[in-house]
C-alpha cells in the first residue's frame, strides 16, 4: 500500500487497515512518499513492514518505489491520491505486470480540488479515463465517486464502493440532551477552505443570535480560509465565547470536544465521506448538515438529524434552532445515528470488504 504519513482521515484509515487485516488471508507492506510520521510511529509495534522513501523529492522516492515493485512482486498494491496513483500505476505494469493495481478515491473526485465542476477537473477525469484500463479496480468510499468515474466512462466493473469504517467504541459518547449547560455546543470540526462554507454557519448562528436563542459555536480547523471566517464572524458581532475558533486539533482533542457538545454541524457543498460526520455521530451527536453527497449518504433526515440545500444560511439557522431547544430530540437522534454508524459503517465492515477485494484481486492475478 503506498500513501503519504501524516494526520490525514486518509493515513489513519490505513493505518487502521493495516492493523486489522486478517493475516491468513492478506500481508499488508506500507511505503509512504513521505518520512516517517504518524503512520510510521502508530505502526512502530505491530509488526507490519513499513518503508518511507522520502526526503529527496517525488523522483526518487518514485524510483526506490520501481527497485521495490521488481524485487518483492506484491500480488495487489493500493495507492492513494492522484500524483501516486498515477504514476505507481504505470510503475506496476512496467515492472510487475502480474500485480494487481487498486487506485484509492478518497473523495468526490479522484484529485483534491475545491472546484469539482471546473475545467481542471474535468481535464482530470479526462486523465484518470485514459489511464483507467491500467487500473484492474477503484476502491471509492464514496458512492458519488463512483458515480461519477461511471460518467466519466469508466467501467462499472472496475469500481468499488468500500465506506469508510469507524471504531464506534472508541469514540467517548456524548449527551447531546443534556440541559445543564445554558448555551449548547455547535461543533463544527472541518478543514477551512471554501467548500466547506463556514460563512454559511457564521451567518446562520448570526441568526439564531439576533433571535435570542442561546448556544455556543467551537470551529475546528485551520486553513486558507480560516482568517476570512474571523473576520466574518467579527463582523457579525459574533464574539467569544459565543463563537469560538479553535484552530486545528489533534484526534484526542477532538474526541474531547465532540463529548462536550450538542450538536454537530456541516453545511459543506459536496464531501466525500465527511469524517467529521461519521465521529460526531460514532459520538452520539445530531447532525445539522447540506443534503449533499457523503453527509446524505449518513444521516438520515428527522432520525439522526437534519438535512438542508446548501448555501441557505436561513434554512441552517432554522434547523440548529429546532435542535437546540429540544434537548429530548437531540438525545434520541443523537443515540440513533450512534446506532447507525456501529451497524452501517463499522471498521469491521470496512475491513471485511477491503480483504474480499484484495484477495479476490489477487486470485485473479
Amino acid at each position: 500500500m503506498l500513501t503519504c504519513d501524516g494526520l490525514g482521515g486518509t493515513e489513519m484509515m490505513v493505518a487502521t487497515l493495516v492493523e486489522r487485516l486478517d493475516r491468513r488471508l492478506v500481508e499488508p507492506s506500507v511505503v509512504t512518499l513521505e518520512p516517517p510520521g504518524p503512520v510510521a510511529d502508530r505502526l512502530a509495534s505491530t509488526g507490519v513492514s513499513f518503508r518511507s522513501l522520502g526526503g529527496s523529492g517525488l523522483p526518487v522516492a518514485f524510483a526506490r518505489l520501481g527497485r521495490i515493485l521488481r524485487r518483492e512482486r506484491f500480488e495487489v498494491v493500493n495507492a492513494y491520491g492522484f500524483k501516486s496513483t498515477a504514476v505507481v500505476r504505470l510503475l506496476v505494469r512496467a515492472l510487475a505486470p502480474r500485480t494487481r493495481f487498486v487506485s484509492g478515491v478518497r473523495g468526490l473526485h479522484v484529485a483534491e480540488l475545491e472546484d469539482i465542476d471546473g475545467a481542471k477537473s474535468r481535464a482530470l477525469l479526462r486523465l484518470e479515463r485514459l489511464g483507467a484500463s491500467l487500473v484492474n479496480a477503484y476502491d471509492a468510499n464514496s458512492r458519488g465517486a463512483v458515480e461519477l468515474l461511471a460518467r466519466t466512462g469508466i467501467e462499472r466493473k472496475r469500481l468499488h464502493y468500500i465506506a469508510n469504517g469507524i471504531d464506534v467504541e472508541s469514540w467517548p459518547a456524548a449527551r447531546p440532551g443534556d440541559s445543564t449547560s445554558s448555551a449548547p455546543i455547535i461543533l463544527c470540526v472541518a478543514r477551512f477552505v471554501p467548500r466547506k462554507r463556514h460563512a454559511d454557519l457564521l451567518e446562520a448562528v448570526a441568526r439564531l443570535a439576533s433571535s435570542g436563542v442561546q448556544f455556543r459555536l467551537v470551529m475546528v480547523g485551520g486553513g486558507p480560509t480560516l482568517a476570512q471566517s474571523r473576520d466574518l464572524a467579527a463582523g457579525l458581532g459574533l464574539h467569544p465565547p459565543r463563537v469560538t475558533f479553535r484552530g486545528p486539533a489533534s484526534p484526542d482533542e477532538v474526541r474531547n470536544l465532540v463529548a462536550e457538545a450538542h450538536i454537530f454541524c456541516l453545511p459543506s457543498l459536496w464531501e466525500g465521506m465527511a469524517g467529521g460526520v461519521m465521529e460526531a455521530m460514532a459520538s452520539g451527536l445530531p447532525v445539522v448538515g447540506t443534503d449533499v453527497n457523503g453527509i446524505a449518504d449518513l444521516v438520515e433526515p428527522g432520525r439522526t438529524g437534519l438535512l438542508v440545500p446548501p448555501r441557505d444560511p436561513a434554512r441552517l439557522s432554522h434547523a440548529l434552532e429546532e435542535l437546540l431547544e429540544a434537548p429530548r430530540k437531540r438525545a434520541l437522534w443523537g443515540a440513533a445515528g450512534r446506532t447507525r454508524i456501529r451497524e452501517h459503517f463499522g471498521v469491521d465492515q470496512m475491513i471485511a470488504a477491503k480483504e474480499r477485494l484484495f484477495v479476490s484481486l489477487a486470485q485473479t492475478g
